[in-house]
């Protein structure tokens, strides 16, 4: 992924030249460079099939869709050579903005490769109703692999497989076998998308964009539910890889945002032959523990005439067309087993007023468990987001400053202390 400013700074280089030619007598002549915009179009393009979507190109990619559009038209006029903008407007505006998406696209490279690690990771594909495409990260040079705990990882409802990949390898390094797994294609439709997004931003806010957010965590707990009696009974887990690489009696499991809430829903973690000791929730939203709050009553009539009588019809409407509310849930479901909540310290941010912690506050003060949110930790700084995708990271900050690097080293030494303490022991590796 580090090389991945090769092919950047022929794009910056092209936009340059072309933005250059009409204000340097040497380059006017050069009727090609009008075309480089649209070659660093195409390579921008390709950008996406051999290193994945990469939000920190995007603004470098749309500024040479414009010039290049630009470009088109006065071809499709007929004027090949391009019109002299010698003005001291048309060089300084087009410059500053190639260097801020310069600066954006080099800024913010990622820091990890682009690849999966597979030193010590088995892989199992299994096929049901979409195919389950299992990781699992063991410790080749543990001598007593099985007395490790085995920690069953929820993707998150946004990202691809690399995004837990470090996370994992992390955990794995602090005395866990880890067993991670994704199903959904994540080259989803931009509507699919849309959805998603508003699940997260208003899910506890507006009653259909919360019914998206219950369909992910429904989705997820099925997931969990097929997933638990596997464990059980399948050949991985009773002679395979999964027998002698962990334990059958300390199990944790943990997940993002919507897996992280089918944790919480889930009715019964006992499953005949395994033992699951703890439960860690990443930055979980619980749309399914909110409802819809009733509309207040309409008022009645008390003054007689048509002026009171029309006042009074239309206060019915404006009640009638308010937009319905949403608050938790009365009954929240009971924790049978230690919990951790590890979520933004947005969480701080104002916790009486409507917000999207709103259920998991409630059930967190009804039924314990822990809650650690690190000083300037956003939605998406538990995972690889801040190494892979640091502009996503950059862009949804904490409300504070971070005190130490965040990303899946900090998530993972959180998690192990959490399981060590559950199981009594000093650390997982001792």
């Amino acid at each position: 992924m580090q090389d991945i400013w090769v092919p950047l700074s022929l794009i910056i280089l092209f936009l340059l030249l072309h933005i250059l030619r009409p204000h340097l007598k040497q380059l006017r002549p050069i009727e090609g460079l009008a075309w480089f915009p649209l070659v660093s179009l195409l390579i921008a393009l390709i950008l996406i099939p051999a290193y994945g979507f990469r939000p920190e190109v995007l603004p470098l990619l749309l500024y040479s869709g414009v010039l290049a559009g630009i470009s088109f038209r006065k071809y499709r006029r007929g004027d090949e050579k391009m019109p002299y903008y010698r003005g001291l407007v048309f060089l300084i505006l087009p410059l500053v903005i190639l260097i801020f998406c310069s600066w954006t696209a080099l800024h913010f490279r990622p820091a990890l490769e682009g690849s999966l690690s597979s030193q010590g990771v088995h892989t199992l594909r299994l096929e049901a109703g979409r195919d389950y495409h299992l990781r699992l990260y063991t410790d080749e040079d543990d001598p007593r692999p099985s007395r490790r705990p085995l920690l069953l990882l929820l993707p998150p409802a946004y990202g691809s497989p690399l995004v837990t990949d470090q996370l994992s390898m992390e955990l794995r390094d602090r005395g866990f076998t880890v067993l991670s797994y994704t199903r959904e294609p994540y080259g989803q439709s931009p509507r699919a998308w849309m959805h998603r997004q508003r699940a997260f931003r208003q899910g506890s806010q507006q009653p259909r964009a919360n019914m998206r957010g219950r369909a992910l965590e429904e989705l997820r707990l099925g997931e969990l539910s097929f997933l638990l009696p596997w464990l059980r009974s399948n050949p991985w887990f009773t002679q395979g890889p999964l027998f002698d690489q962990a334990s059958r009696d300390e199990i944790f499991l943990a997940g993002f945002d919507a897996g992280a809430s089918a944790l919480i829903l889930l009715e019964s973690a006992e499953v005949p032959g395994i033992r699951i000791r703890g439960l860690v929730a990443v930055e979980s939203y619980l749309w399914s523990l909110y409802r819809e709050e009733a509309p207040p009553p309409l008022p009645t009539r008390t003054e007689e005439g048509w002026l009171s009588s029309l006042r009074e019809g239309i206060g019915r409407v404006g009640l009638r067309m308010r937009r319905p509310t949403l608050a938790p849930r009365e009954e929240l479901p009971p924790l049978g087993l230690p919990v951790l909540f590890l979520v933004s310290d947005r969480v701080r941010e104002n916790p009486d007023a409507p917000g999207p912690y709103q259920a998991l506050l409630a059930l967190h003060a009804a039924e314990g468990g822990i809650l650690i949110s690190p000083e300037g930790a956003g939605p998406f700084d538990f995972s690889d987001v801040p190494l892979r995708y640091p502009l996503i990271s950059r862009l949804f900050p904490g409300q504070g400053s971070p005190t130490r690097e965040l990303g899946p080293v900090l998530s993972a030494e959180i998690i192990a202390a959490f399981a060590a303490s559950t199981l009594g022991r000093p650390s997982l590796n001792n």
